[in-house]
């Protein structure tokens, strides 16, 4: 009965302060990485939660659309493949760090960047590499952001 009551207290700590979900490596294998991709761990997540993506590549576009922490652990990249925003952001209070963000699209009418932050206010983005965008970084009707 003792256990039960402390699965309770520990549940309680983990709503009121965010999930934390993992992510591991999609090359390597891991219990999670089969499962899903960056975005449909976002899909999933509530606000407030953190995502922790391992190292690997990731061979997607992704859309932030919830105030969550996005979190690279051991240089993980998201390629998106020549095509658009690699990151669309959305959501006020969102976060990405530390990510390999690669290979956004090349059309310049799409002002295609590695992350585009369109009508979203308080956003961090914090210690990411970006590479091969046409834009490296693109604030579209937002304020206060960290970059």
């Amino acid at each position: 009965m003792l256990l039960r009551s402390v699965g309770l207290v520990v549940a309680a700590v983990a709503l009121a302060t965010g999930s934390i979900h993992l992510l591991t490596d999609p090359q390597t294998g891991g219990a999670q990485s089969e499962r899903q991709s960056i975005q449909a761990r976002i899909d999933e997540a509530a606000p407030g939660d953190t995502i922790r993506v391992d190292g690997g590549v990731y061979n997607e576009r992704i859309v932030i659309d919830k105030a969550i922490k996005l979190k690279g652990m051991n240089d993980p990249v998201i390629d998106g493949g020549n095509e658009g925003d690699v990151v669309l952001i959305t959501a006020s209070g969102a976060s990405i760090s530390d990510f390999v963000l690669r290979n956004g699209g090349k059309n310049i009418s799409q002002e295609a960047a590695g992350v585009k932050v369109d009508g979203a206010d308080e956003v961090e983005i914090i210690g990411n590499r970006i590479e091969d965008a046409r834009f490296g970084i693109y604030l579209l009707e937002s304020a206060g952001s960290t970059i």
